[in-house]
């Protein structure tokens, strides 16, 4: 899996901070499929998912295939296209019948469709995944399908050592739900709810680091912005209620906590930049 950042641009809105971006391991290639032969490549960037389709070249030699990846047509998806997308291909194939439901698919602004489906009309009895580049008026200005290999993976069953005899059970759709896995896990992620568990487990290991290289900062009298500004509180929670008493859940009444997550004050004055 290649990682890395984006030296090349300050990302969607300009900002100083560099982008990071995943090339995935998931990779999907179909070079004898008779409608496209063609790879399907995913990748994160800019918090969006592309989904790339490149097709094969035509001066390929011996048993290693080539792509022209300069030649791909992509797909940008937000956590919601992803969420879309994924729901629908699980309608589609519970419903199981084409000629009640064919294909789904989502577009983007960019007027950029990804559709997936039955493949009758690219001829095949496949699944098929298919990007389309359209033109303001709806024409179709570039697509490649990737064809789903049916009878590509299969497990064995009953092998008896004695006999050397098994079974293979085929296995139709690992690669569909290979895609679904990225789409969901991709949807799941994105929100921040496993980057927040991950920085508040590990809480108390930022904070000793934060402040060693605060110390460190102070030595060589690098200025270091200051993370935490008291918070008054709030009607509930600033001791004012009949009786007096304690503020409700928690602390008395103007008292801070011990730990401050550094990053929480920053977060939330960029926001209002």
């Amino acid at each position: 899996m290649s990682m890395g950042y984006d030296n090349n641009s300050r990302g969607i809105n300009k900002s100083e901070v560099r982008d990071p971006y995943v090339y995935s391991d998931f990779k999907l290639r179909n070079p004898q499929s008779q409608v496209d032969p063609v790879a399907l490549n995913v990748q994160f960037m800019y918090g969006l998912l592309s989904i790339n389709i490149s097709p094969k070249k035509e001066d390929n030699t011996g048993d290693y295939i080539n792509y022209d990846y300069e030649k791909k047509i992509s797909i940008w998806l937000s956590y919601t296209h992803a969420l879309i997308l994924s729901q629908e291909m699980r309608r589609l194939i519970e419903v199981g019948n084409p000629s009640i439901l064919k294909m789904v698919g989502v577009a983007t602004k960019d007027d950029t469709l990804i559709n997936f489906g039955y493949g009758t009309d690219y001829g095949t009895e496949n699944f098929v995944l298919v990007i389309m580049k359209l033109n303001t008026d709806g024409g179709v200005q570039q697509s490649y399908c990737y064809e789903f290999p049916s009878d590509r993976y299969a497990s064995i069953v009953n092998f008896d050592p004695s006999t050397k005899k098994y079974e293979k059970n085929v296995l139709p759709n690992i690669e569909v739900n290979g895609l679904l896995d990225v789409l969901e896990t991709y949807s799941k992620s994105i929100h921040g709810a496993y980057a927040y568990a991950n920085q508040y487990y590990n809480r108390f290991t930022d904070d000793a680091q934060y402040k060693m290289m605060s110390a460190v900062a102070a030595k060589l009298g690098v200025q270091n912005k200051s993370n935490y500004a008291k918070r008054e509180g709030g009607f509930f929670n600033g001791g004012q209620q009949s009786g007096g008493g304690a503020a409700l859940n928690g602390g008395t009444a103007g008292s801070s906590d011990k730990f401050q997550n550094r990053s929480l004050d920053d977060i939330e004055d960029e926001q209002y930049e």
